[in-house]
Order: C-alpha cells, then structure tokens, then sequence
C-alpha cells in the first residue's frame, strides 16, 4: 500500500468528509501553487454542492441560535404530523401548516409574486413524520422554493433567495504536518558501581 504524503492525506480526507469524489496522483506536482489551486477548486465543488442535501434546519447552530429559534427548531424536529393535500396551491399549504401547527409561517415578498406566476401545488400524504420532514418534502415538490427559519418564524423563500449561511473556521493543523526531528541520544554514563569493576 502506497503512503500519501500529509497534505494529501488531509485533501483525501477534506473530499470524503465533503462528499466529493477523491483524485489523488502521486505524479502530480506537489508545488505551494498547485495545493492552493487543488483547495481552492475543492472549496468552489463544495459551495456548488452545499445545498444539494439542505433541511429546513440545516442553517440552526444550536450553539450560536436565539432561544426563540433554539425552540422553534426544537418544535420542528419533534412534532409529528399526519397530513393529505391533493393538488393544493403552496400559499394554501403554508396557511394549513399555519393553522395545524400553531406556528408562524411566513411567505417573502418574493416568492409570493412568484407562486402567483408559477401556481405550483403540492400532493403528498404523509403519516406521523416529523413536521422538518414534512418541511422538506414540500420544498422539493415546490423545487425552487426553501423553509428556512428566521426571526421565529418558518419562511418560505426563493432560490434565488436563498443565501445559506456560511461560517468560515480556521484549524490549526501544524502538529499533523510537522514530523519532530529525532536526534541521537547522547550515551548516558548511568552504571552501576559494581558494572564498574
């Protein structure tokens, strides 16, 4: 089995973890230069990709989240419903959710100018999912919609809308890198009187 110089090993595991395909070529040039372009082309794949797999709740951060949008996540994830549209225009399924579940739903002015154009409707039937579920499954019958939560409240948005929020986080990685220099020992003079003699 051949041995991945570092860098590669971490680009290989990068892909993995980002659900990209691995490449790697032990001839390729191993330049700064041409590391840089290989992150820099890696990172344009992932944006591409982010929101190919998105949930309603896929922008919450537990850790940075308001308390109101800590328990409206908390509310999605747990409440379970049971529900059967046939044929119903969106703006229809947003104010049924509103009225079934209690909470705020939301239609930007954007998307609302755009369901009076494109009239998309929206049949499902669906038993005891978890209302993020439910969510979900909608935004993809709609296909160029989104839930996303802001402010307390479920709001349906556009694509073009739809900015994911990003957080950039930096890692030091210098001790996966780094390969201490290992020096010979000097003899030690540790014996014992009678090894003396």
């Amino acid at each position: 089995m051949t041995r991945l110089p570092a860098f590669h090993a971490l680009v290989v595991i990068g892909t993995l973890l980002a659900g990209l395909p691995v490449a790697t070529a032990q001839d390729e040039d191993d330049s700064p230069e041409a590391r840089a372009e290989l992150i820099i082309a890696m990172i344009e794949e992932a944006t591409k990709r982010s929101d190919a797999g998105w949930s309603v709740l896929s922008g919450v951060d537990p850790r940075t989240a308001s308390a109101d949008i800590r328990e409206l996540a908390r509310t999605i994830r747990t409440r379970r419903m049971t529900l059967k549209f046939e044929k119903l225009a969106a703006t229809d399924v947003v104010d049924l959710l509103r009225q079934v579940t209690g909470l705020n739903f939301v239609i930007t002015g954007a998307a609302r100018r755009k369901l009076e154009t494109d009239t998309p409707t929206v049949s499902l039937e669906l038993r005891y999912l978890p209302l993020e579920n439910v969510l979900n499954l909608i935004a993809m019958q709609l296909g160029e919609y989104r839930f996303i939560l802001r402010y307390g409240a479920v709001v349906l948005v556009t694509s073009e809308e739809f900015r994911p929020r990003r957080v950039l986080r930096i890692y030091d990685i210098t001790d996966l890198l780094y390969t201490p220099p290992d020096f010979p020992a000097p003899k030690l003079g540790l014996t014992s009187p009678d090894e003396e003699r």
